[in-house]
C-alpha cells in the first residue's frame, strides 16, 4: 500500500533538543522533556511577551527543556521522571510556556533557573 508523503511526514514526531543541559543535578537526563500536541515549531515562535525570545528558545534554553511535537497530550516530565499535565485550555505558546515556566519554577532545580530568568528579563508578569 502507498501512501502519499505529506500525510506520513504529518505523522512524525519532531524533536527540538535542548540548547543546554543542566549540569547542576544528578539525574541522569540533565534535562526536562515536554510534549505537546502542537505538530509544527511555527507554533511556538512566537515571542514571549516581556522579551525578545521566542516560546520556544526560552524553554529550551533557560529552562533545558527538549520539546517534543505532535504528541498525544501536552506534558511535562521533570529530571527526575515526574509527570506534570499541562492544563488543556492552554492552547497558545505563551499560555503553554508560562505554564511549563511556573510548573519549572516550583521544581528544587527549577527555582534557580527561574530566578535567572527573571533577572535577566525583568519586564516578564507570569
Amino acid at each position: 500500500m502507498i501512501f502519499p508523503l505529506f500525510i506520513t511526514a504529518q505523522n512524525q514526531e519532531s524533536i527540538l533538543k535542548a540548547l543546554r543541559k543542566s549540569n547542576t543535578t544528578a539525574y541522569k537526563g540533565q534535562s526536562r522533556v515536554l510534549f505537546l500536541t502542537t505538530n509544527t515549531i511555527k507554533d511556538l515562535q512566537t515571542v514571549f511577551p516581556g522579551t525578545d525570545k521566542t516560546c520556544e528558545y526560552i524553554l529550551r534554553y533557560y529552562f533545558y527543556t527538549e520539546i517534543h511535537l505532535n504528541k498525544k497530550s501536552n506534558v511535562l516530565f521533570a529530571m527526575d521522571g515526574t509527570k506534570f499535565h499541562i492544563d488543556k485550555r492552554n492552547t497558545s505558546a505563551v499560555s503553554i510556556t508560562t505554564s511549563v515556566i511556573n510548573l519549572i519554577g516550583g521544581m528544587y532545580y527549577g527555582e534557580s533557573e527561574m530566578r535567572s530568568f527573571l533577572i535577566q528579563h525583568p519586564e516578564v508578569s507570569l
